[in-house]
């Protein structure tokens, strides 16, 4: 949830930076800053750090997507543009899943746990009981 509000609330400004200080130089630090969220949220030892960590990811994700979509409709022909930008976003789109999944993963165990407190969540993903969880689920 973190990532997916911080590259929202990035993504509208992208443009902006990219045009002040050039296409290159923003999507260089949009990547450091999602490498750098990365290793936060993998070296988390509290909840609130890895949500920081996310933020960071979705925040640099924000900067680097919507720079590398303007990167390739400036080096397309006009004429095949389409095809392009459509290539382009054709291999975004199991991320896009996956993030769908990773996000409502903690949902699906709520519903089914007795208490709904974070520690419950956090036994339940750790033991490697979510795919169990959300198959059965959408079995039932």
């Amino acid at each position: 949830m973190a990532s997916s509000l911080a590259t929202a609330s990035t993504a509208p400004f992208a443009g902006t930076i990219s045009d002040l200080f050039g296409r290159r130089p923003v999507a260089l630090f949009g990547a450091g800053v999602v490498i750098i969220g990365s290793i936060v949220t993998g070296c988390a030892w509290r909840v609130e750090v890895g949500i920081v960590g996310m933020a960071l990811v979705g925040m640099g994700g924000g900067l680097s997507e919507v720079v590398a979509a303007a990167a390739v409709a400036e080096m397309a022909p006009v004429k095949s543009r389409g095809k392009y930008m459509g290539s382009a976003f054709l291999f975004v789109l199991p991320f896009g899943a996956s993030s769908v999944y990773g996000i409502s993963l903690p949902f699906v165990n709520v519903l089914q746990c007795e208490s709904a407190s974070f520690m419950d969540i956090e036994e339940n993903s750790y033991q490697g009981e979510e795919v169990q969880s959300f198959a059965a689920w959408i079995v039932d």
